[in-house]
């Protein structure tokens, strides 16, 4: 997608004039970059809380398996991520994630990324899905994987 000619056209039919617009790889890179803060973000939500509420679940959109996963606080909803999947099994549920955010917090923090995770993972104690059998099978496998109980 060219994101300059799109910014173009939108400021024109707003009747906006805008004196500079930015080229396609610094577009792509300031993308990328909300991507790592939102990542960071949710990684010090699941760090810092107790009783996270793990949601998760997939459709297919336009011939794509896109999954949703999020975390619930007593107080908030944060997005952990919305990604495309390559099939809807419960190994490919099971691998998503929840390393990136552990890695992202401790290269972040520069503490050590095995604390990160085991953290991540026993502030986690609820799932929330549908119940779809790929997603009780997806929730086995994440407490076989993580050795933990999930409610």
């Amino acid at each position: 997608m060219n994101i300059p000619l799109l910014l173009e056209k939108l400021s024109l039919r707003l009747g906006v004039k805008l004196s500079d617009i930015p080229k396609r790889n610094s577009v792509e890179q300031m993308a990328r970059e909300l991507g790592v803060i939102s990542t960071i973000q949710v990684a010090e939500i699941a760090m810092e809380t107790n009783n996270l509420t793990l949601g998760f679940d997939a459709t297919t959109q336009e011939g794509a398996h896109v999954n949703s996963i999020h975390f619930t606080t007593v107080d908030k909803c944060v997005v952990v991520a919305i990604d495309e999947l390559a099939g809807g099994t419960a190994d490919d549920y099971g691998r998503h994630v929840f390393d990136e955010l552990a890695l992202a917090y401790s290269d972040f923090h520069n503490i050590d990324y095995q604390d990160c995770r085991k953290t991540i993972i026993s502030n986690i104690s609820n799932t929330m899905t549908d119940r779809v059998v790929v997603n009780h099978a997806t929730i086995e496998l994440i407490k076989q994987k993580w050795a933990t109980d999930l409610n």
